[in-house]
């Protein structure tokens, strides 16, 4: 029981870290409500066992919704940058796998869902102004995030316009890619 405790305390720690939602009275919401639900997975590391829980939206596919779409990168481009890192020692790969990617999402609009029934308090919603796991919009969200505002508007990349989740940094010539909540980037090492 401790370490599901525990498990849960630090999930709601992220929810507040990345401020996902904010608490509303459902008697003044009038759009749709989803639910959500904790998932408890029990892992391991160097430390031993722990849970690591997660609030996930429960958003059913009841029809097509254009905009939810998540690319995912030919294997083409890994190729290529496997074949650029063969032929140049001085080319480096960095790897980066983010952490709680769809609690940073930023959502276009706002999604109301019922809190887990443990968290529940008499007529309030949560106001979601970042993707939870489970959501239909949850990973295009993330993709829209880590491509357009990070790489794009913040670190000068381009997007490739053939390939959707291929970004390339024209100056210091570093080539991306995004697969999910993992970014691949390989560069000179004086970059």
């Amino acid at each position: 029981y401790e370490m599901l405790r525990r498990g849960r305390l630090e999930e709601m720690r992220r929810l507040m870290k990345y401020d996902v939602y904010e608490e509303i009275s459902e008697a003044t919401y009038t759009g749709e409500v989803h639910d959500c639900r904790w998932v408890d997975d029990l892992r391991e590391n160097a430390d031993g066992a722990f849970i690591r829980s997660r609030v996930v939206g429960r958003q059913y596919a009841m029809e097509w919704i254009y905009g939810l779409f998540a690319g995912t990168p030919d294997t083409l481009v890994f190729r290529y940058f496997l074949s650029c890192l063969a032929e140049d020692p001085e080319l480096v790969a960095c790897v980066v796998d983010a952490t709680s990617a769809f609690l940073q999402a930023n959502l276009k609009e706002p999604i109301a869902v019922r809190p887990p029934k443990e968290l529940r308090k008499q007529g309030i919603l949560w106001l979601c102004w970042k993707a939870l796991p489970g959501l239909r919009i949850a990973s295009g969200s993330w993709q829209d995030t880590i491509i357009e505002d990070i790489l794009v508007r913040r670190g000068g990349f381009d997007r490739c316009v053939e390939e959707c989740c291929a970004v390339l940094e024209p100056v210091k010539e570093v080539k991306g890619q995004v697969h999910g909540d993992d970014t691949m980037l390989i560069g000179h090492r004086a970059q």
